[in-house]
């Protein structure tokens, strides 16, 4: 699924895509508790184990160094954004 809006875009893997993105971008190796959900150029998407169904993003080049940052409560409210 893509999201466009004039400046920015989101691209939330089809299921399919999910597991081999992940072990492309070695996800589980430095964020175990982590699975990348989409992304936005260098910028991914997660959903995290024990977080219920929050979304969070963080830039790939920095998993395992950095806290990832807090995007949604949801998918719904994610996607939400692009279509107001």
């Amino acid at each position: 699924m893509l999201k466009v809006t004039e400046e920015n875009y989101e691209f939330i893997y089809p299921i399919n895509y999910i597991l081999e993105r992940n072990e492309t971008y070695q996800i589980q190796t430095e964020e175990p508790t982590a699975l990348l959900i989409g992304q936005n150029g260098d910028l991914g998407f997660f959903i995290k184990k024990d977080f219920g169904d929050k979304i969070f993003s963080l830039d790939l080049g920095a998993l395992g160094s950095l806290d990832m940052d807090y995007e949604a409560k949801d998918i719904n409210e994610f996607m939400n954004r692009f279509n107001s």
